[in-house]
């Protein structure tokens, strides 16, 4: 039996390609592969944000983890990827040093820096409990006091 014809585009050139003679996944030959990991973070990152009003969510359309969030390779030499909300965070404010990037909003895969705010190791188990995201809360009772 015969494999289908089917075409793909490339995401660096716009040329066509066939998907099954081809292990590169998106691009048609490893100099557009190369290329497109040479943009910028900033071009990267915000092509793969579904943006809607300045209130709403921003929708992170790339790549997640098993929890949800959204991540980003930041192209550097151990490529290890990013958090898409803290890379939102950076692009838009700067460094968050050893804070947290939290949520107002509790959507895991939202970008929209208006919908984030930085955090303790301490405000970020409060705000896991106050939204009743932590697992063991109503099992330990008393033992977890975050208010102290």
């Amino acid at each position: 039996m015969a494999t289908p014809s089917v075409t793909h585009i490339c995401r660096q050139c716009g040329g066509a390609f066939d998907p099954w003679s081809n292990t590169r996944g998106w691009f048609c030959s490893r100099a557009c592969s190369s290329v497109s990991r040479r943009r910028p973070l900033a071009e990267r990152f915000w092509r793969k944000v579904a943006v809607r009003g300045p209130d709403e969510c921003w929708l992170w359309t790339g790549s997640r983890t098993k929890q949800g969030y959204g991540q980003i390779a930041l192209g550097e030499v151990r490529n290890r990827p990013e958090l898409a909300h803290r890379v939102a965070w950076t692009l838009t404010f700067g460094a968050t040093g050893a804070l947290y990037v939290l949520h107002r909003c509790d959507v895991r895969p939202c970008v929209n820096p208006a919908h984030l705010f930085l955090g303790t190791t301490r405000d970020n188990a409060l705000d896991m409990v106050a939204k009743g995201r932590w697992r063991n809360a109503a099992a330990s009772g008393p033992a977890f006091r975050c208010g102290n």
